[in-house]
């Protein structure tokens, strides 16, 4: 374990925090280590040489989040993934997994696995900084309050020239994001922007109806055996924009109405 009393952070930079790093190169975990409680503030660094070790440590330390290898000895970072998303203690543990270049089938189970998100080598100190940031960014996101949406009926829509026509409805939503139910693609993948066309039918003549700018921040893939065509897509908001900021709270104020709120 690395532990560095009272780091030296930005004010940017979030708050202290303890991290897990999963690598068997002893090189990188010190290198980023160092990263971590030297410019990003973390109060602890936690080390796995295998997929073992960091399992047992999870099992008996708290962290915040896991950043960890794909290519990890006694058991994978995918495998550890699984064993994280199939726990009911840990299935929400955001993780950053570093991917090599040539991992593309890897990238896309780790999407259909629920990865928080990824870091493919070659990388920059600043790419790893920037995806930490966003890591802790993300999950201050899913920690806001949400309204379920399951008494109103809803339709989400995104059309895009490269992904095609997709179609859904809501879960829950927010002012920072919303969750859909939607048909799956390929071609759509975290940290994609895209616009979508949201529908909420709050009464028999009433459709509260906008096209919002959002961005694609977490893919979960369905495991019920009718449903294999879809996942579940988490989308974050750029709610600076007043007319979309007002949309939201009109659907959130109709739904609070009759709806209880979700806290994640």
């Amino acid at each position: 374990m690395i532990a560095k009393p009272a780091p030296v952070a930005s004010p940017a930079a979030p708050t202290p925090t303890t991290i897990l790093l999963a690598d068997n190169s002893a090189k990188a975990r010190t290198l980023l280590a160092n990263l971590l409680t030297n410019r990003l503030g973390c109060e602890a660094v936690l080390e796995a040489a295998n997929g073992v070790e960091a399992w047992q440590i999870i099992e008996h330390r708290k962290v915040d989040a896991i950043i960890t290898n794909r290519r990890l000895p006694k058991m994978s970072g995918l495998e550890l993934l699984v064993k994280l998303r199939e726990s009911e203690a840990f299935a929400k543990l955001p993780v950053l997994m570093i991917m090599n270049s040539s991992d593309d089938e890897a990238v896309l189970k780790a999407v259909h696995l629920g990865i928080s998100d990824f870091l493919v080598k070659p990388f920059t100190p600043h790419d790893f900084v920037v995806k930490y940031r966003r890591l802790l960014l993300n999950e201050e996101r899913r920690g806001l309050p949400r309204q379920q949406v399951t008494a109103v009926r809803s339709k989400i829509t995104l059309v895009d020239k490269a992904i095609g026509a997709l179609a859904g409805t809501a879960i829950n939503l927010s002012m920072s994001g919303l969750l859909a139910k939607m048909q799956f693609s390929r071609n759509l993948a975290v940290y994609d922007k895209v616009d979508l066309r949201i529908q909420f039918f709050i009464g028999e003549a009433e459709d509260l109806s906008k096209t919002i700018q959002a961005q694609v921040v977490r893919v979960e893939w369905n495991l019920k055996l009718q449903e294999r065509n879809t996942a579940y897509y988490a989308f974050a908001f750029n709610v600076e924009r007043p007319d979309q900021k007002k949309f939201l709270e009109k659907v959130i104020h109709h739904l609070k109405a009759t709806l209880p709120p979700v806290i994640k």
